[in-house]
């Protein structure tokens, strides 16, 4: 019980020193202007949904095996992300709520080249 409350007490304070809402905020646009920007028109078909640090790239009506095909092609790129939704068609998107801008730019960019290059 001790250790919880002591635990529960570091990340009350680490969200307020590092203002972790408004992070997040910033993120949230940053993560979704780059996937309307630069993935949806891949595919008329790609539909991006999210929220706050979770998204998703719907590959259902494109096809839902390259979702898969997107997450090995990520992961030989140095990124691990996963599929979800209906016949995991989603590529999903879950970066953590303290990831440095920068390399979540770098995340964003190899998302990018491995959907090209399943999508081709």
């Amino acid at each position: 019980l001790v250790l919880s409350f002591v635990g529960g007490a570091a990340g009350i304070r680490y969200f307020l020193e590092h203002k972790l809402d408004e992070e997040v905020k910033r993120k949230e646009k940053i993560i979704g202007d780059f996937l309307r920007r630069e993935i949806a028109p891949m595919d008329d078909r790609i539909e991006i949904r999210g929220i706050g640090m979770l998204w998703g790239v719907e590959l259902g009506r494109v096809d839902p095996k390259r979702a898969l095909e997107a997450v090995h092609a990520a992961f030989d790129r140095g990124l691990i992300c996963e599929v979800a939704g209906r016949r995991d068609g989603v590529l999903k998107l879950m970066p953590p709520l303290t990831i440095e801008e920068d390399v979540l730019l770098e995340g964003l960019q190899i998302v990018k080249e491995s959907l090209a290059s399943v999508l081709k």
